[in-house]
């Protein structure tokens, strides 16, 4: 998408901004296309990029799931809301 994007822009080089997730986009992107790329930031540190992805998660995991429950016990609210988002991009994945 970022390869399209720079060339509907008619750009010889982009820079980029990435943070978190956007950071290992980047590097895909500057694995894919090093020559089309200017500078590429990042705001935030990287897991290790030699971590399969599915490391990266098993670790981190738990400590998503406590942060949800604690979000949801202190906004109810939301669990509602959640799943009506949940249900509609199930409906439009299909």
């Amino acid at each position: 998408d970022a390869e399209a994007f720079r060339v509907a822009l008619n750009k010889d080089k982009i820079s980029l901004l990435g943070q978190s997730f956007g950071g290992f986009c980047i590097l895909t992107y500057l694995s894919l296309f090093p020559n089309s790329i200017d500078k590429a930031l990042f705001t935030v540190g990287l897991a290790p990029v030699g971590t399969h992805v599915d490391d990266v998660y098993r670790a981190t995991y738990k400590r998503v799931q406590e942060r949800n429950r604690r979000y949801y016990k202190r906004y109810p609210q939301d669990i509602a809301r959640v799943k009506q988002i949940i249900a509609y991009l199930s409906m439009r994945s299909k």
